[in-house]
This record gives C-alpha cells, sequence and structure tokens, in this order.
C-alpha cells in the first residue's frame, strides 16, 4: 500500500495521531479522531498525492503556509518546549512550509495547534467532527464538504479493511 508525505505505511497514522494528542493533553480520544479523520478528509491518508504543485497545502493534512506560520506565531512558550523535548523539532527554527511535506508527525503537532486555538471543543461524533473541520479547517472558502470528510475516512477504512 503505497503513501505519501513521509508516511511509510498509512496505519501508522493513528499511532502518531494518539501520540500527539497524549502529547497536548485535553480530551484525547476527541482529538486523537480529529487528527486521524483530518488527514483522512484531507489526503485519504496519506494514500492520495495532491497533484498540484506549490498552490495547495503541504504535507499529511495540507496546510498552507500563511496559517502554518501563524501557528507556529501564536503558539505558547509551553507548547512549543513540550515540542522540542518530546520530538526534538524547533518550531521557531522551521523555515519553510515545505519542512512538514514529509513528516506526517510534524504535520499532526501543527494540525493539533491550530485546533487548539478554537474555543469551541472537538465534537465527540464524527459528523459534528466533519462539520467542524469543514466550519475550522477547511473553511467556507474551502471546496471540502462536511460529506467528503465523512466520504474520506470511510473510503481509508476501506482501504486498511477497518470497521
Amino acid at each position: 500500500m503505497r503513501a505519501y508525505y513521509g508516511l511509510v505505511d498509512p496505519r501508522l497514522a493513528s499511532i502518531y495521531a494518539k501520540d500527539v494528542a497524549e502529547t497536548f493533553g485535553g480530551d484525547v480520544e476527541n482529538v486523537k479522531y480529529m487528527l486521524y479523520e483530518t488527514a483522512c478528509a484531507e489526503t485519504g491518508l496519506g494514500m492520495v498525492k495532491d497533484p498540484t504543485h506549490r498552490s495547495a497545502g503541504r504535507g499529511l493534512t495540507q496546510f498552507d503556509q500563511i496559517p502554518f506560520f501563524d501557528i507556529i506565531n501564536r503558539t505558547s512558550k509551553k507548547d512549543k518546549v513540550l515540542v522540542k523535548e518530546k520530538y526534538d523539532i524547533d518550531l521557531d527554527k522551521i523555515e519553510s512550509v515545505d519542512e512538514i511535506n514529509n513528516s506526517p508527525v510534524l504535520a499532526f503537532i501543527m494540525t493539533r495547534l491550530f485546533y487548539k486555538k478554537r474555543r469551541e471543543p472537538i465534537p465527540d461524533n464524527i459528523i459534528d467532527r466533519a462539520h467542524y473541520w469543514k466550519k475550522w479547517y477547511n473553511t467556507e472558502a474551502g471546496k471540502g464538504s462536511a460529506d467528503h470528510y465523512l466520504s474520506m475516512v470511510q473510503w481509508v477504512k476501506d482501504k486498511l479493511g477497518e470497521r
């Protein structure tokens, strides 16, 4: 099974998502699902490579350049220290959004930090998470929809033989 964005095997994504969710705390189960499902919606969990060059998002969760650096700039010192200590990634030394291209862990870290900036808690069911993703991550201007989110999560489950 072919995977892109530095993901050797798509089945590893759930491990990375859980680890990042546990690192930052909060409602770990809902955060884990939100990270994992975001990667499903954005890149089919790394199994679908974006054909556009330089015009779309980067990495497993398709982060755009402006929000990428905005999140780094607005991330608390405490969280930056946590990322450095746990993952040996110095967010303040990242010079290009392209650094996320081959690092699924960095993609999940950045996605978690993005969602952490939302006041609304991450929902506890997939349908509400689909709408949450559309509102906050894909935005009204994005081409994705809550139905796209749901169908991509199901597509990944089918591909991986999950229920």
